[in-house]
């Protein structure tokens, strides 16, 4: 069976200036636009978007902000190592206030899967937090609560 599953991610970074990612964007061949912050629901295209946590100013003036990932599957992974050498090109840079996140679809998974996946991630939620920064662990991250504790038995399908 053919690995069909959807994700995206977000990209956050400081400093660099949106004309200038966008120009190295299209450099390496990657569409894109300029957006608000989630100012719409095109996820055909990159977005170079603003983020409160890490942009500065407005427009293509904008510094810093968040790349949209238009919905990826295995046959165009290629675009993240592009859009990467395409912010490292633009002199973009990340500290503790930038984030990565991935969205995964669940449009093609049963019940089944889903819980196999949140007790896999659950069981190496430890090793995986290592790789962040203290502010970014566990239930020290307002964002993602840790999931080690939460029994899932009384899920449905589990």
């Amino acid at each position: 069976m053919k690995n069909t599953i959807k994700f995206g991610v977000e990209i956050e970074y400081k400093d660099a200036k949106a004309s200038t990612v966008q120009s190295n964007l299209n450099k390496k061949s990657i569409t894109n636009i300029q957006e608000g912050y989630h100012a719409s629901n095109n996820f055909t295209v990159w977005k170079v978007c603003s983020d409160s946590s890490v942009s500065t100013g407005y427009g293509r003036n904008m510094r810093g902000g968040e790349l949209v990932s238009p919905v990826l599957t295995i046959d165009n992974l290629d675009q993240i190592d592009a859009v990467c050498d395409a912010l490292q090109k633009s002199n973009a840079t990340v500290n503790r206030q930038c984030g990565l996140h991935v969205h995964i679809s669940w449009e093609s998974m049963n019940g089944k899967t889903i819980k196999k996946i949140v007790d896999r991630y659950k069981m190496f939620e430890y090793e995986m937090d290592r790789f962040m920064p203290p502010s970014r662990q566990g239930n020290e991250n307002r964002y993602c609560r840790s999931l080690v504790n939460i029994d899932f038995s009384r899920s449905p399908n589990a």
